[in-house]
């Protein structure tokens, strides 16, 4: 069940690239990169989750959906 769920946001993550590839700049895609190849050899469900994060904090529009969250009382 993990490991469908894991081949699924992988494939999400992946398609989310391509269609973002012209709003992020190079480091942000890089990032992307490396965590979605950490993703596809991920072992634990917490690495899973700690990788997820950090794909999803890679992405612009999300990044400042996090820190303006993170900012509330």
């Amino acid at each position: 069940m993990i490991k469908k769920s894991l081949e699924e946001s992988v494939l999400l993550l992946k398609q989310l690239r391509t269609e973002m590839h012209d709003k992020m700049d190079n480091s942000q895609l890089e990032n992307l990169d490396s965590v979605i190849r950490q993703l596809e050899v991920a072992q634990s469900q917490s690495q899973i989750l700690e990788l997820l994060g950090k794909a999803l904090s890679s992405i612009p529009w999300i990044y400042k959906i996090i820190e303006h969250l993170s900012l509330l009382p």
